[in-house]
């Protein structure tokens, strides 16, 4: 079935269990893994065509066991590091601690600290505009993004997991893998709302240099559909099932 089409269920491999601490575990880079086309709780990724894989290949340069570690070490440790994006989302996030920032609030504390007027208001329209495409969690609640590093942390898990499918980790490697990224994950997110609205921004954000455009938009429509479809048990959602602290 493909998500994207007829989001109600998400993918998972009969085989693999769904409620197991390893199904947990995988569960961080769901997000990535079903865009691929990959069942979530799959730690293998044996559902990868030949042509799947070799386009993972491609894109990823993953040909051989150190660049796969390469790769998920650089996702983990650099993040697609943007050092003023991260210092805008961090100015969000104080005034976040205080009260609901506001736009125009959240501009006045970046001019304050110096960042060009100009690339500031492209970078706030942007996080506005895809956290529109993503609308209310699961409680009606709008919770302000103020971190895109989650793109980088489920990568990293998927990574991991099309380590194995493409025949250059073992299981037991990539699980402990999975099980490091968990850990940075678990202690920064809140929960797996909040780590999945991340990822959706992030996603449209990276995908569009960081401005509103079609693409990003797009980007952020796909990838909100699966977090709702992961957060909703009447979907069989992993997410609404599976605890966030583990």
């Amino acid at each position: 079935m493909n998500v994207i089409t007829e989001p109600d269920r998400l993918r998972a491999h009969e085989s693999h269990p769904i409620d197991s601490r390893e199904a947990n575990l995988l569960a961080l880079g769901l997000q990535p893994l079903v865009l691929m086309g990959a069942n979530w709780n799959d730690p293998t990724a044996s559902a990868l065509s030949d042509t799947e894989k070799q386009h993972l290949q491609k894109s990823w340069q993953l040909d051989s066991t150190a660049d796969v570690l390469i790769a998920a070490f650089e996702l983990v440790n650099h993040r697609h590091q943007n050092v003023e994006w991260r210092r805008m989302l961090e100015l969000r996030g104080r005034l976040a601690e205080r009260s609901e920032p506001t736009p125009h609030a959240w501009l006045t504390a970046i001019a304050r600290d110096g960042i060009d007027g100009d690339r500031a208001r492209a970078f706030v329209d942007a996080i506005q505009g895809y956290e529109q495409e993503l609308g209310a969690g699961p409680d009606d609640s709008v919770e302000a993004v103020i971190s895109l590093d989650a793109f980088a942390l489920a990568q990293a898990v998927a990574v991991s997991v099309w380590g194995v499918g493409l025949g250059f980790l073992s299981r037991s490697k990539s699980l402990r893998l999975i099980g490091h990224v968990n850990e940075i994950a678990r202690r920064e997110f809140a929960s797996w709302a909040a780590f999945g609205r991340s990822y959706a921004v992030g996603s449209a954000m990276f995908s569009s240099d960081g401005e509103l455009k079609r693409r990003g938009s797009r980007q952020a429509a796909i990838t909100s559909m699966i977090m709702r479809t992961a957060l909703d048990p009447a979907s069989d959602g992993p997410w609404a099932v599976l605890p966030w602290r583990i």
